[in-house]
C-alpha cells in the first residue's frame, strides 16, 4: 500500500487557492466598483443566473444576499424560456456569471432582459463574448489555471 503524503497535498491545494485570489484581487477595479453601485442602488431583486458549475456559484451568492437583507433569488436561464422569465422585472438587476461567456442557455435570458431595459451585470473570463457584449456592467474574471494531470 502506498503511502499518501495527505501534507503535501494539502500545501498544494493551499498554495494553489492563494494563487488564484491573487488574480482575484486585480478585478476590484473601476467596473467592480459601479457593480457595486448599481447593485446599491437597484430598486427590485438582484436575480442571479448561471449554467453548471458558475450557476451553482450564483445560486450561493444569491443566497447570502437575501441573508444579509438583499432582495434576491436564483434563475435557472434554461428555465426562462419557459415562463420564469416572467419573474424579472425592469426594476430588477439580472447577474449572470458564466467562464466561458457564451453558454447558450444564457440566449434567452439576455435578450429579454435586454428587450425589457433590465441591467445587466456580466461575469466572464471571455472578455468577446455574448455576455460581457449584451451586459451594462462588465467585469471580467481571470482564466482558471489548468491542473497538471
Amino acid at each position: 500500500m502506498t503511502k499518501v503524503n495527505y501534507i503535501k497535498i494539502a500545501k498544494k491545494a493551499a498554495s494553489t487557492q492563494i494563487n488564484e485570489l491573487k488574480k482575484i484581487n486585480k478585478i476590484f477595479n473601476k467596473t467592480f466598483i459601479q457593480a457595486m453601485n448599481t447593485i446599491s442602488n437597484c430598486k427590485g431583486k438582484v436575480i442571479f443566473t448561471g449554467q453548471g458549475k458558475s450557476g451553482k456559484c450564483a445560486a450561493k451568492i444569491s443566497s447570502t444576499m437575501s441573508s444579509v437583507g438583499i432582495p434576491s433569488f436564483y434563475v435557472h436561464p434554461s428555465e426562462t424560456s419557459h415562463g420564469d422569465s416572467g419573474s424579472i422585472q425592469k426594476k430588477d438587476i439580472l447577474v449572470v456569471i458564466s467562464y466561458s461567456g457564451n453558454t447558450p442557455e444564457l440566449n434567452n435570458v439576455l435578450k429579454y432582459a435586454n428587450r425589457f431595459g433590465i441591467k445587466i451585470i456580466g461575469c466572464s473570463s471571455n472578455k468577446s463574448s455574448m455576455l460581457l457584449k449584451a451586459s451594462d456592467v462588465k467585469i471580467l474574471l481571470p482564466k482558471v489555471k489548468e491542473e497538471d494531470p
